[in-house]
């Protein structure tokens, strides 16, 4: 009896195994051009409305290398730029991103440190036309949309319509979404980004980082990896440098901790270019 359930367990196993590779992606695009660079996040947004051209443009003549802004679908399928649900935060409007057309965001102004500034949500055709001006790098982070795969093929889409392979990475906490586009377009650089808490709970982001994540990065075989700021540690940095892994935390804004991932040719995103 015991050795029919070995048995049994071990062709499930080489199932699961036969199964795991025929749907892995196999192809690992190098993302060297990433390494030891500062990325502003959503744009210069210590100083500026955050993820509008002007915070991109900020950033650039600070001097950081490439820009992180968040995409989401309007309800007119439009992908534009902006973090939140919900457009009250940054801008004078209100609603559900997905709930309003282009034409409706395109009217709100942005709003930050509670003053309004004629400032516009950009769509990503807007954001690559300025860091193609500018050859900025950039992180585009897909964020959740009910229509994800309109949203993921758009990104595919402007990737290869504007050859921007080498100067974008695309990052997602949905690994879903990074399996679509590398689906789609096994040579676009992604990331799979991991916070330290996973709503709100710290437990269950290290029974995930613990488990899930290394099988994961190993699944999609992408080439960035960016963790929040406190994850990272020398021994961090050391474990995933052997796995060829590129290492972006976000968001880093000591000057103290700047200075130690420099140090260890480690990128990080941040709010203060300078």
């Amino acid at each position: 009896m015991a050795t029919i359930i070995i048995f049994s367990i071990l062709i499930i196993l080489v199932l699961l195994y036969i199964l795991i590779q025929n749907f892995k992606i196999h192809h690992k695009v190098p993302a060297k051009q990433f390494e030891n660079i500062v990325i502003a996040h959503r744009g210069y947004r210590a100083l500026y409305p955050e993820n509008t051209l002007e915070a991109m443009e900020q950033a650039h003549l600070a001097g950081a290398d490439g820009v992180e802004f968040d995409l989401r679908l309007s309800k007119d399928n439009i992908p534009v730029v902006i973090h939140d649900r919900k457009v009250e935060r940054t801008t004078d409007g209100g609603g559900k991103v997905h709930e309003l057309t282009y034409d409706e965001i395109k009217k709100l102004k942005a709003r930050f440190k509670k003053k309004l500034y004629n400032f516009k949500i950009p769509t990503l055709y807007d954001a690559i036309t300025l860091i193609k001006l500018h050859k900025l790098k950039a992180n585009i982070e897909i964020k959740h949309s009910r229509n994800s795969k309109i949203l993921v093929k758009s990104v595919a889409d402007a990737i290869k319509k504007y050859n921007l392979y080498n100067q974008v990475y695309v990052s997602s906490y949905n690994f879903i979404y990074i399996y679509r586009l590398r689906k789609i377009d096994p040579n676009i650089i992604t990331a799979l980004n991991i916070d330290h808490e996973i709503n709100g709970n710290k437990l269950i982001a290290k029974v995930y980082s613990f488990l899930f994540m290394d099988f994961l990065i190993n699944f999609l075989n992408v080439s960035i990896l960016g963790p929040s700021y406190v994850m990272v540690n020398k021994k961090f940095i050391k474990k995933y440098k052997k796995k060829n892994i590129v290492l972006i935390p976000y968001t880093v804004n000591t000057t103290r901790f700047k200075k130690f991932l420099m140090k260890h040719g480690v990128s990080y995103i941040t709010d203060r270019v300078v």
